[in-house]
């Protein structure tokens, strides 16, 4: 138990904006850092839910409101998965070998398919967010837990792409009991979004087993396994294509 005060400092400091302690980093704090992985989307949607509820109150208009929206999820996660989206776009858009795409992800510059792809992101998001109702903000909300869910449960279960890196250093210091914990997280998320929407919460369901069967094959055959950057881009894809579908279904 001693370690779960660490973990959940480190897991909030690494993966959110929130000024958190300074926290010695060590094996046994970041045995259970996926453990609190899903609780900084948690937060995400709950503060999302509330602004946009806010802002709708307040009259504001659908682009604006998405804008807020959406400079609010880039201001409270840091850029940090953002970051992975554009590097593991820059390396499919290339078509290049295995090799040189993994070479790509490590390049700390940004490519013109990264940059063309995180515009289009940005533009889906910002359309979708300032379109969503009370009903599709909460799925959207738990959508934020639940992306943390299966990106870390695809680390913790996929074959990597190598034997480095702070997602193979999280995957090998996890502890027994975070695997099933999150099996438990994406069960609950599913359960809640059935009962505050049965059209919502199918729909919910049904791209969270599609886009995490396209983040395992297209992780397996562009790079051989996954990594930090590979989940990263699936957790933006997925928190961008699910308030869209939302959207496009309830219209």
């Amino acid at each position: 138990m001693k370690d779960l005060p660490g973990a959940f400092i480190m897991a909030f400091s690494m993966y959110s904006g929130i000024p958190m302690p300074c926290q010695k980093w060590n094996e046994e704090n970041m045995k259970y850092v996926f453990l609190f992985f899903p609780f900084v989307g948690a937060l995400e949607g709950l503060l999302f839910f509330a602004l946009g509820s806010f802002l709708s109150g307040r009259g504001y208009g659908g682009i604006f409101r998405g804008a807020v929206l959406t400079l609010f999820t880039f201001l409270y996660t840091g850029g940090i998965h953002m970051d992975g989206f554009l590097d593991v776009s820059d390396a499919i858009g290339s078509f290049r070998s295995r090799e040189e795409r993994l070479k790509i992800l490590k390049d700390p510059h940004v490519g013109s398919f990264g940059v063309a792809a995180g515009i289009l992101l940005i533009l889906v998001k910002t359309v979708s967010y300032g379109e969503l109702k009370k009903e599709t903000m909460l799925i959207t909300g738990i959508a934020f837990f639940l992306s943390r869910t299966l990106s870390a449960l695809s680390i913790l279960c996929f074959p990597e792409s190598s034997a480095k890196g702070t997602a193979f250093t999280f995957k090998k210091a996890a502890g027994t009991a975070v695997k099933p914990a999150l099996i438990i997280y994406a069960i609950l998320a599913a359960a809640g979004a059935l009962y505050l929407s049965r059209r919502g919460g199918v729909l919910l369901i049904i791209l969270s087993l599609i886009m995490t069967a396209f983040h395992y094959f297209n992780s397996k055959s562009n790079f051989g396994g996954i990594n930090g950057d590979t989940a990263g881009h699936f957790l933006e894809l997925f928190e961008t294509i699910v308030p869209f579908t939302l959207v496009l279904f309830y219209i």
